[in-house]
């Protein structure tokens, strides 16, 4: 059996979906889009920054049904927009996202000018710009969890925002931990895992007879296990 590779494994995720979406809509003559970080495969050379309103608008405008982005807390407990862990990369700022309080981030931090000066200006977005996006748009999400404890806050914010559905909202968590926290507060989402982050990678599991692991994630209420870059496929088996 061939490797799958991770696009595969995203198409598969993306066919859960919209399996489980049209439980509750009518049947869609095209294929369910989802755009990474709202934009783009790999951070660069996308139609817009990653992770900004601007790329989620991108997404929209060219018929994507749902976006991919990432969360992080600041130090004072907001909730920013944000794949890595610093803000180096995709801003003019620099440090720890953990080290900068909401109000700094999004007032002193330009999130678009390393793409182009088209972009100039574009601001880092908070939970709640996105949970406004949402509103406006009926566009779902893949909310990739990069730290423990966020899906109650976001939940928060959905309903503060209102007018968002519980159905637009897909869990994609790091740690394990955190499925227990999806299903109190989202009990109706499919949760993805990325076991990358923890180290515990399904290439270390045997597939042999007795083994618990992928039983002990569906306990958990997680329904898609996202495989390592260059996996082999576990042994049947015997």
């Amino acid at each position: 059996m061939p490797c799958l590779s991770v696009w595969t494994l995203v198409l598969k995720v993306i066919s859960v979906i919209a399996q489980i979406s049209a439980m509750a809509a009518p049947v869609r003559a095209h294929p369910y889009i989802m755009a990474h970080r709202g934009c783009c495969a790999d951070g660069a050379g996308g139609h817009a920054p990653e992770n900004t309103i601007a790329a989620f608008e991108y997404a929209h405008s060219v018929g994507a049904a749902m976006f991919e982005t990432d969360l992080r807390f600041t130090s004072d407990g907001g909730i920013v927009i944000m794949h890595d862990g610093t803000l180096d990369r995709t801003t003019n700022c620099s440090g720890a996202v953990s080290n900068w309080t909401l109000h700094d981030i999004v007032s002193k931090c330009d999130a678009g000018s390393w793409l182009g000066p088209e972009f100039a200006g574009e601001k880092v977005p908070t939970v709640y710009d996105m949970t406004a996006f949402l509103k406006s748009t009926g566009m779902s999400v893949v909310l990739d969890l990069k730290v423990r404890g966020l899906m109650a806050h976001i939940v928060s914010a959905a309903e503060t925002t209102g007018g968002v559905d519980a159905a637009q909202l897909v869990a994609s968590i790091n740690f394990r931990d955190d499925a227990a926290d999806v299903v109190a507060h989202l009990p109706r989402s499919t949760i993805m895992f990325n076991p990358n982050v923890e180290g515990v990678l399904p290439s270390n599991v045997t597939g042999a007879k007795g083994s618990t692991y992928f039983g002990d994630l569906r306990e958990m209420g997680i329904g898609v296990l996202f495989p390592n870059y260059g996996m082999n496929p576990p042994a049947t088996p015997t």
